[in-house]
């Protein structure tokens, strides 16, 4: 069974988490799909950690570092919650990888447990992006608000279009869930 605690609505959700939507929630955690909760702040230090991008890791110091191809930073964008549900607070991050021509924007995850840290691999947001922010989801994950460059727009370089990406964690690796066609 699953042990949801909430301070908002203590009363309220033992009524509401029974029946067919506990067996839902369930079947989503017994499949590896976790619910994002707020938590308190997070313990690690995201500007001093180790982060998998593009397969390979990269060692932050004060929030950057020399990489493959690029420089990567530690952008200002982050979301702190408990990802994976173990009760633990976790730190979602946007990083950016400069490279010769362009730069490709990340969103990457810190777990926490046991006093250390696991670096979920990063997963491209796009290039040449603008990130406007990041949200927990209610029922969907992390949600990610983007600007992109618009291809019908008279300056088809500059991000101008808005666009919405949904995440979850899912078997220790952030997946995109978003609807073939982005929320605008």
């Amino acid at each position: 069974m699953i042990a949801w605690r909430s301070t908002r609505y203590p009363r309220f959700l033992p009524a509401v988490l029974s029946g067919a939507f506990l067996a839902q929630l369930e079947l989503l955690a017994a499949c590896g799909a976790s619910t994002p909760r707020a938590a308190g702040p997070f313990a690690g230090d995201a500007k001093n950690a180790t982060y998998t991008v593009e397969g390979g890791a990269i060692a932050l110091q004060n929030g950057a570092a020399a990489a493959p191809g690029g420089d990567l930073s530690l952008t200002d964008a982050g979301l702190e919650l408990d990802l994976n549900g173990d009760g633990v607070t976790d730190k979602v991050v946007v990083l950016a990888k400069s490279g010769e021509t362009s730069t490709t924007m990340y969103l990457a995850a810190l777990l926490s447990g046991e006093g250390k840290y696991t670096a979920v691999p990063a997963v491209p947001l796009g290039h040449e992006i603008v990130v406007k922010s990041l949200v927990m989801g209610k029922s969907d994950g992390i949600r990610v608000e983007l600007l992109v460059p618009d291809p019908k727009a008279e300056d088809k370089t500059r991000p101008s279009k808005k666009v919405t990406k949904q995440f979850e964690l899912t078997g220790g690796a952030l997946r995109d869930i978003t609807p073939d066609e982005p929320t605008e």
